[in-house]
C-alpha cells in the first residue's frame, strides 16, 4: 500500500479515550470490566515447571533493581518513566534470553522508541520497548510491545491497545501480547485479531521483609 503523503498521522499519545474507543471498535472500560485473573491468560501459554529458574532470575533481578534505585511510587518526584524503563528492562529480559535458548527463534528485542504505523496509515506512534521475531530478510513479526507510564494505568491501556491493534493489523496473524505497568502495577493484554484480552491488574512487589529475608513476595511472578 501506498501511503498518502498529505495525511497527518493520528498519534496513540494525543487521541482522546472517544477517539480511541471509536478506532478500536469498543469501549476500553467495558474491555477492563471484563478482565481475566492474570494466571488464567498466564496458563495458555506458559507451562509452571518450566519457568521455574527464569521467575527466580526475574526475581533476583528486580531485587537488585529496588535495593539500588528504591521502591516505584507515584508520590516519588524523583521516580520518572526512565526509571520504570530501566525496571521494565531488567524484568523482561531473563524471560527473552531464556526463550531464545530454548527455542533458537530470531528474536530481536528494541529498546529504543519504534515507530508503529497502522496499515492505513491512521494512526501511529513510538514504544519504548518492542519485541520483533525476524521471520525474514524483509519481514518482521510484532510479538509484544509494553507500555511504562510513571502514574496513568488508564493512558498506558489507551496507547497500548492502539499499538497493539496496528502491530496485529501489521502482522496479519498470530497473536500479539503487551503490557503496562507503573512500575509496581502490571496489566497483560493479548490480541488475536478478533478480540482483546486483558488481566485484572497485579502488583509485581516486594515488601522490605521481603527483600530481607530474600522470599518470594506476592505477586506476578509467585502466585500465577
Amino acid at each position: 500500500m501506498v501511503d498518502n503523503p498529505n495525511r497527518k498521522k493520528r498519534s496513540y499519545s494525543n487521541m482522546t479515550k472517544t477517539d480511541a474507543d471509536a478506532r478500536l471498535g469498543f469501549r476500553i472500560g467495558e474491555l477492563i470490566e471484563h478482565a481475566v485473573p492474570a494466571a488464567k491468560m498466564l496458563s495458555k501459554i506458559a507451562d509452571e515447571n518450566a519457568v521455574k529458574e527464569t521467575k527466580e532470575k526475574v526475581y533476583r533481578n528486580i531485587v537488585d533493581y529496588l535495593e539500588v534505585e528504591g521502591y516505584p511510587s507515584e508520590s516519588r518526584s524523583d521516580f520518572k518513566e526512565a526509571n520504570i524503563s530501566d525496571l521494565v528492562y531488567a524484568t523482561i529480559i531473563p524471560i527473552i534470553s531464556d526463550f531464545k535458548r530454548q527455542t533458537r527463534c530470531a528474536l530481536r528485542f528494541q529498546r529504543e522508541d519504534k515507530e508503529i504505523v497502522s496499515v492505513d496509515s491512521e494512526t501511529g506512534g513510538t514504544e519504548a520497548f518492542v519485541l520483533m521475531d525476524l521471520i525474514s530478510v524483509a519481514k518482521d513479526k510484532f510479538v509484544f510491545v509494553v507500555e511504562a507510564k510513571r502514574s496513568s494505568v488508564g493512558e498506558a491501556m489507551k496507547q497500548l491497545l492502539l499499538a497493539m491493534k496496528d502491530a496485529r493489523d501489521i502482522d496479519n496473524g498470530g497473536t500479539v501480547y503487551g503490557f503496562t505497568t507503573t512500575g509496581d502495577i502490571w496489566q497483560m493484554v493479548s490480541y488475536n485479531g478478533e478480540a482483546f484480552e486483558v488481566t485484572e491488574q497485579f502488583f509485581c512487589s516486594f515488601s522490605a521483609h521481603a527483600r530481607r529475608e530474600g522470599t518470594m513476595a506476592e505477586g506476578f511472578f509467585y502466585s500465577y
